[in-house]
């Protein structure tokens, strides 16, 4: 199929903004060509689902610019929803690295999350609760969390490792209310599903607002899991937060 072909019948020109970005990144790139005219059937039935809901289709864009970003390192190939075949819940992206490394990307937003280091914290402890049950057993998987507005200039590496080093003490103080407020059954729900998580990404826009965080740009920090049974090698780490950064 030709580029025009495949975003006329996936958005229908119901996302315009949308389908102006995959035609062009289509054209950069044939790999994501590739994944686009592959995942064309879901990847539409998604956008059918989220019409009139903004925020919905927000989200969706930042899930295809994950993988335009991804698809840009020829080491990597990606596959969409993959568990849903098995009719079960998983994460949005099952990648190959250097073709034998298989991992786990899930995506998510993070809406309106204040303008200070604690109330991003805290809407990462959120998200990060609310996804942690997505990650299966005996794979390397990475949960990305795309920030939507510019957090605080002083959010950096050592407020991502903060955010879990506070998960993790409440945990150890057995905090039943703290984990079942954020989606878990509490800390032996947490307990357990800790150690399928390798890392969080976090992909944060670029300060200046002229710039497209949508195509690779601002800052990408990474908190690596202590406790992951299958963490990061050192280049697949290297390859996913050289992804995502300022070129």
């Amino acid at each position: 199929m030709k580029i025009n072909e495949i975003a006329s019948y996936i958005f229908e020109g119901a996302a315009p903004s949308l389908e102006a970005q995959a035609l062009q990144r289509m054209a950069d790139s044939a790999a994501y060509k590739e994944f686009m005219e592959r995942h064309r059937d879901k990847i539409r039935k998604k956008r059918r689902g989220l019409l009139n809901n903004a925020l919905g289709l927000s989200d969706l864009g930042v899930e295809l610019a994950v993988a335009y970003c991804l698809l840009l390192d020829k080491r990597i190939t990606l596959a969409y929803e993959q568990y849903t075949a098995a009719k079960i819940r998983g994460p949005d992206f099952t990648g190959a690295f250097r073709v034998n490394l298989r991992f786990n990307i899930e995506v998510t937003q993070l809406h309106a999350i204040g303008h200070t280091v604690a109330s991003a914290q805290e809407k990462l402890t959120g998200a990060f609760c609310a996804k942690l049950g997505q990650f299966p057993a005996g794979i390397i998987n990475v949960l990305l969390v795309a920030f939507a507005e510019t957090p605080p200039s002083s959010f950096g590496e050592q407020e991502l490792t903060q955010t879990f080093t506070w998960l993790h003490n409440a945990a150890a103080r057995k905090d039943e209310q703290f984990f079942i407020q954020r989606g878990l059954a509490g800390t032996k729900d947490y307990f357990a599903l800790m150690p399928r998580i390798s890392a969080v990404l976090a992909w944060l826009p670029p300060h200046d607002p002229s710039r497209d965080s949508s195509l690779g740009s601002g800052r990408a920090l990474l908190w690596a899991n202590p406790q992951a049974k299958h963490p990061l090698t050192a280049d697949l780490r290297r390859a996913l937060v050289g992804a995502f950064v300022l070129s």
